[in-house]
């Protein structure tokens, strides 16, 4: 099948153990209680598509490393090619989720980004199935963005796996409705995101949802001046977009077509 590469089979092996360990300390251990019923649809809906997708398309990240190494192009592969494998990774590491940081800011910063991100954050709710909720048109447009930096980069095949391994879990880790003790939240989120600092960039004011929009790493938001450690709760908001909260708005159809549609 094209494009079922081996990153795809291990980003696909390691979301799937993650969101089963996830799906059951969800339950153990909530933060807050569960609205699966009300949303479960529509989300695994849209993360079916995005799979079809995303094993349908030939471009694959591994495909980019590949051509960057063939090709000898890329920032490693030409002027810093004297660097050893690992010193090469983390460098790329940090590059790569720098630029997906910027990313995310984009998506909420230009126009027609932001209408296919809200999407997202039309979610009512916040557990580890909304991190199935993304638009298609998000999702190719992400990777291609991640194969440019790629093949910019010249990053090693063996950091674009581990990075996009570490991203797939990271992405459900940061969504998960898990109650943590705010000791541990603050030990964590001084070098990643964590769910708590997450759920307040899915809030409903500009000045929560224009927070928090790192991925993995969370010094970004506090270099360029966006972290946010307020909690939503604490100010008695609930997540998702209120412009998005009726019910007909909720279902697939309208949610693909939301990018093409002005609510706000």
């Amino acid at each position: 099948m094209p494009g079922l590469d081996i990153e795809s089979v291990y980003r696909l092996v390691i979301f799937t153990l993650v969101l089963v360990l996830l799906l059951l300390a969800e339950q153990l251990f909530p933060a807050r209680p569960d609205h699966y019923a009300t949303r479960l649809k529509s989300n695994l809906s849209l993360q079916g598509i995005n799979l079809l997708i995303q094993v349908g398309v030939p471009l694959t990240l591994t495909a980019a490393a590949l051509y960057a190494v063939y090709e000898t192009t890329g920032l490693f592969n030409t002027v810093l090619g004297a660097y050893g494998l690992w010193t090469k990774i983390i460098i790329c590491w940090v590059v790569i989720d720098l630029v997906m940081y910027w990313l995310h800011r984009a998506y909420h910063g230009i126009g027609f980004l932001w209408r296919v991100h809200r999407l997202h954050h039309g979610d009512l709710a916040v557990d580890v199935t909304t991190t199935f909720r993304t638009h298609p048109i998000e999702i190719l447009f992400t990777l291609f963005v991640r194969a440019i930096t790629i093949v910019m980069l010249g990053m090693p095949l063996l950091g674009v796996i581990i990075y996009e391994v570490l991203l797939a879990a990271m992405a459900i880790v940061i969504h998960a409705n898990i109650r943590m003790h705010s000791g541990v939240d603050r030990i964590l989120r001084a070098a990643v995101v964590t769910p708590g600092m997450h759920f307040i960039h899915h809030g409903r004011r500009p000045e929560d949802y224009n927070s928090n929009f790192g991925l993995v790493l969370s010094v970004w938001d506090r270099v360029f001046g966006t972290y946010r450690h307020a909690s939503i709760e604490s100010a008695g908001m609930a997540p998702g977009l209120q412009a998005l909260a009726a019910p007909h708005l909720q279902k697939l159809l309208p949610l693909l077509m939301m990018p093409f549609k002005k609510l706000d």
